[in-house]
Order: C-alpha cells, then sequence, then structure tokens
C-alpha cells in the first residue's frame, strides 16, 4: 500500500530576482513496511526532500500526499497533527530534552497530544532497543549510540506510519551506528515506512531500495545493493558533479 506519494515535486529557494532550484521534479512512492535511503554529494537535495516529504518544508510546486491527504494544500495546524500522530522522527542531533530522563523523552509527545501511551509503554519501547535498566538515566549519562536510540524507542513508542531519518549515524562510531541501524531495521516488520538520508553506503545497504539524487532529481534507483556496489555508484556521481 502506497503511503507517501509525490509528483514532479520542487522546491525553489527565491532571493530577490533569483530562484534556485532544490529540487526539480520528483517522483516517489513509499509503500508500508518499506526502508527507503536517499544518498546524493553534497547539495544534490536529500535533507530538503526529506523535509518536503515530512512537512516540515512546503514544496514550491508538485503533489505530495499522504494517505490520500493533500499535504500541499494542508493547513500549518493539519500539517503538525500529522506529524504528532503518523510521522515519527531521528535525526543527527538526538533532540533529546536534556532535564528529562530517557523515560520522559519517550513520553514527551504526550505532552502535546492525547497519545495513548503510558509509563509501562515507554519502558517497553526503551526495552525493544536494548536500553532496559536505563530508563532513568539523563542524555549526559548516556552515549551517543544510547542517547540515538532512545529517540527511536520514542518514534517506537507509539506505531507512526512513517519514519523520517536524516543522517541517523553521522556522529556516531560503527558498532553504535551498527545497532542504532538494526533498530530501524525492524521498523519495516510492523508496517511503518521508514526514509533515511545518508551519505554512508553501510547505512543505506540495509534499506530494500536506494534513491540516488544529484542536482535536485533522481538519476538512479537500486535494489539489494551491496556497500561496495553502493560506494561505487556514489563516487561516480560525485565525480560526475565535480
Amino acid at each position: 500500500m502506497v503511503l507517501l506519494l509525490a509528483e514532479s515535486l520542487e522546491f525553489t529557494v527565491r532571493t530577490g530576482a533569483l530562484r534556485q532550484p532544490i529540487l526539480r521534479g520528483i517522483d516517489l512512492a513509499v509503500e508500508a513496511g518499506t526502508m527507503t535511503a536517499i544518498m546524493g554529494p553534497s547539495g544534490s537535495g536529500k535533507s530538503t526532500l526529506l523535509n518536503c516529504l515530512a512537512g516540515l518544508v512546503r514544496p514550491t510546486a508538485g503533489r505530495l500526499r499522504f494517505d490520500g491527504k493533500d499535504l500541499v494544500r494542508a493547513s500549518a495546524r493539519e500539517l503538525d497533527r500529522l506529524r504528532r500522530a503518523d510521522f515519527g522522527f531521528v535525526f543527527q542531533s538526538y533532540n533529546l530534552i536534556e532535564a528529562l530522563n530517557a523515560e520522559q523523552n519517550v513520553l514527551l509527545p504526550t505532552l502535546f497530544t492525547r497519545l495513548p501511551l503510558t509509563r509501562g509503554d515507554a519502558r517497553q519501547a526503551l526495552a525493544g532497543v536494548d536500553l532496559d535498566g536505563l530508563e532513568r538515566r539523563y542524555p549526559d549519562q548516556l552515549s551517543g549510540g544510547q542517547r540515538q536510540r532512545v529517540a527511536i524507542a520514542r518514534a517506537m513508542a507509539v506505531r507512526r506510519k512513517v519514519l523520517f531519518a536524516d543522517e541517523p549515524t553521522g556522529a556516531l562510531d560503527t558498532d553504535s551506528g551498527a545497532a542504532v541501524m538494526d533498530d530501524l531495521a525492524r521498523l519495516p516488520e510492523t508496517g511503518t515506512a521508514v526514509l533515511v538520508v545518508t551519505h554512508d553506503p553501510v547505512v543505506a545497504a540495509y534499506a530494500s531500495r536506494v534513491l540516488f539524487l544529484r542536482d535536485g532529481l533522481v538519476v538512479d534507483t537500486v535494489t539489494g545493493a551491496s556497500a561496495r556496489d553502493l560506494a561505487l555508484r556514489i563516487a561516480s556521481l560525485r565525480g560526475a558533479a565535480a
């Protein structure tokens, strides 16, 4: 089932009379229970595409629908409600509240919406990412990998239809990054669609599909590729962009 559908999606930055196209006609269908990675050279539009798909940035042209809803014409309140109820987010910077412990950070969304989430649910979500027993620890008492897994537990505590991850392992060492990706890779088994922006071919190899962007366009789509194959492909794109 297609959850998220983008057609001819564009995003242009305007500065006075100057127009700089960032996305130039993206077509993309995201199905439930899949993981899609987005790769490309710096400046190719990866994060902008993710932000448009997540409703954080409004496209300047094209169509974008989630579960039948028109996100281009949706009001700010409708988009906010969608991000609270159906979309989850994992960013490189963790986005945890330093004054709250791990359990409280998982419960944070309940402060803004009426989610049916209890302390037991939060502890179960933390146990699901191997943080059982660390519920009372504050972010400064956790490693970078553990903090990122708290963010994943927060997204997992209430099942989200789509989870958006922007460089989720960018600040982590190899072992911590692998543990985080193992957690994210389990989400499609529950029906959640996962979209990951990454520069790391090892991370992208977890995905069932990898999109390559260059200059705001999807220039290639591959499935079932190894990390080595993905590294060679992204190197060729960087060479072409040089």
